[in-house]
């Protein structure tokens, strides 16, 4: 089962149309919302002509996988006609692995990979884009980058730094720019060549990194109804940041955090507070050390240390490649997070 696009128009891209892989990871991404909003509501599992919303979802992943990724190239195709199985979008390979239309960890760490590897000096280039930079789409590759290195935010962060930051000191040195030319030119090909001057330059479906900065290599998420269950998940290896402080206000309140690679007694430290009436879960960073040699303290109380969990009062913490994880915490509030070595 795959959509069939029979409209054209889309972002400053050519070629949509058909049964591509842009328009059904959001076809996918939102079967499964729509699923995980009507349990959230005590609503009956949406369905249509009988078939449940999920079962429609994993059809999608199934279909996708099975007509559009090319192994050889290990990326996805961008639909099924014969042109459109030589292109292989920035677009619809990086929703793919956002959307989680992936099978596999390393299919998502895969496309990645072959992602970063048409950067140029300038940023992301753009194959359906002809050639253009889009500081739109290549904010949905930050995302995908992100989602593929679970707590390592390397590549994120690499083409932050090349791409916005070329385009802030060249353009405006303030706003984030519509697009700009492979050659780092102020051309998108998408108008034309004598429209250069009809690119906006203040353009809001630019800023994309400001939602990764602040929820993924920050770390503090909401995850369900404005943040009455919120995750603790940072992005801090390979960052090369030391020190962040983000936050934001929801509905449920106010959300900060602060954390530090820079103590000389501990390999990380953070602070976070969340509203009172949440409940969440606190992921902190391994740096790929080994779960026995590292000790980790919430609010004082040791969870874990010599390679096994220790105090449980926000359940029993679990270790992994990339996180030791306390996913119990009942409450909201202020909490102090200390990782050291033993």
């Amino acid at each position: 089962m795959l959509l069939n696009v029979t409209g054209i128009y889309d972002w400053g891209r050519v070629g949509q149309g058909g049964k591509n892989i842009a328009a059904n990871s959001l076809l996918y991404h939102a079967l499964t919302n729509y699923v995980e909003l009507a349990s959230q509501h005590g609503l009956d599992a949406p369905s249509y002509n009988g078939t449940s919303f999920s079962e429609l979802a994993n059809a999608v992943k199934s279909s996708v996988n099975s007509n559009l990724w090319d192994d050889s190239v290990g990326l996805f195709r961008d639909n099924t006609t014969a042109a459109g199985g030589d292109l292989f979008p920035q677009d619809g390979n990086s929703l793919a692995v956002r959307y989680n239309l992936t099978q596999s960890s390393q299919q998502a760490v895969t496309i990645s990979e072959n992602l970063a590897t048409r950067w140029n000096e300038f940023g992301a280039v753009s194959p359906e884009g002809l050639g253009s930079i889009s500081p739109f789409i290549t904010s949905i590759e930050i995302e995908a980058h992100l989602r593929a290195t679970p707590g390592n935010a390397s590549l994120a962060l690499e083409i932050i730094r090349r791409q916005w930051g070329y385009m802030l000191n060249t353009f405006s040195n303030s706003t984030t720019i519509e697009a700009f030319y492979e050659t780092g030119e102020l051309m998108y090909p998408f108008y034309g060549l004598e429209l250069g001057g009809y690119i906006s330059h203040a353009h809001a479906w630019s800023t994309g990194p400001t939602a990764s900065l602040t929820l993924h290599v920050g770390g503090l998420s909401p995850v369900t109804d404005a943040g009455k269950t919120w995750e603790f998940v940072p992005h801090a290896a390979g960052t090369d940041i030391g020190e962040l402080h983000t936050g934001y206000t929801l509905a449920t309140g106010d959300f900060s955090v602060e954390w530090t690679t820079k103590n000389q007694d501990s390999y990380f430290i953070a602070n976070l507070e969340t509203p009172q009436n949440t409940t969440g879960s606190i992921s902190v960073p391994t740096f790929g050390k080994s779960l026995n040699s590292i000790e980790v303290s919430v609010n004082g109380n040791i969870v874990w240390t010599n390679g096994a969990p220790s105090w449980t009062g926000f359940g029993t913490a679990t270790g992994s490649e990339n996180f030791v994880t306390v996913s119990e915490v009942p409450f909201g509030g202020w909490f102090s997070i200390v990782a050291k070595d033993v």
